[in-house]
């Protein structure tokens, strides 16, 4: 299993500043939570489905396609189990707990869109040009980038255990926790091991030093003004439409 999940498919979304698609992403957050009617949930949700396909990234979002089910359905049974002052498993419940469900998948669908179309030295190299301090942005881009890595190891470290043996499919679920404690200890050392070589790579490289350059160069052009303008212009009708309500 691939963990890692952009791709360069060349779509328009890739061709984007990144600081445009961190602001896109960042209001497309402020539009889904401040919507409050369902059919202007159910509206961008569509829109932002609509922004995935347009950077070809509905491949990220067919992997977590149970995940995204599962949200929706344990919210719709939560929030319909909770809110009594309509009534429990009531209609109105029920579409409440749905809507918030729809609203979690639609900022999930986002984020995805966002990781699939843009690099993580763009992330960094855009959250440094937005002002955010060097060792923040390299602190979040290297996570982006080790935390796949971790996890395609932890698929390695699960073979290979299962190869020599170790079954983390049966027993009882305090059987099955106690069994995949056996992973913490290589996938520790596999984290040391990835520190010690990335920590001598930095202080070769002067990390720290002022007068640092990028190999990134960002320019802005006239379709990241649209796209602001655009996301912008939901942002704030979302907002307006949740105050005037």
């Amino acid at each position: 299993m691939n963990p890692f999940i952009f791709r360069d498919t060349g779509s328009f979304l890739h061709r984007i500043d990144p600081r445009a698609k961190i602001a896109a992403l960042l209001l497309s957050f402020l539009a889904v939570t401040a919507q409050p009617l369902p059919e202007g949930v159910l509206l961008i949700t569509v829109f932002i489905v609509a922004w995935t396909i347009l950077g070809r990234a509905l491949f990220g979002v067919r992997r977590i396609g149970v995940i995204l089910m599962s949200i929706l359905i344990i919210t719709t049974l939560i929030w319909g189990l909770m809110k009594r002052d309509v009534g429990v498993f009531s209609l109105s419940s029920l579409l409440f707990g749905f809507v918030n469900g729809i609203k979690i998948d639609a900022m999930i669908i986002s984020g995805v869109a966002f990781l699939a179309t843009t690099r993580h030295e763009e992330v960094g190299c855009g959250l440094q040009r937005l002002g955010l301090p060097y060792r923040a942005t390299f602190v979040l881009s290297m996570a982006m980038r080790l935390v796949p890595v971790f996890i395609g190891t932890g698929y390695t470290v699960i073979q290979a255990q299962t190869a020599r043996g170790l079954d983390l499919s049966g027993g009882a679920p305090v059987v099955r926790v106690r069994r995949y404690l056996a992973l913490l200890t290589p996938l520790l050392l596999s984290a040391l091991r990835v520190s010690g070589p990335l920590t001598q790579a930095l202080e070769s490289k002067g990390f720290g030093r002022s007068g640092r350059s990028s190999l990134i160069e960002l320019h802005w052009r006239r379709h990241d003004n649209a796209v602001l303008v655009i996301w912008f212009v939901i942002a704030i009708s979302s907002i307006w439409m949740a105050i005037s309500k």
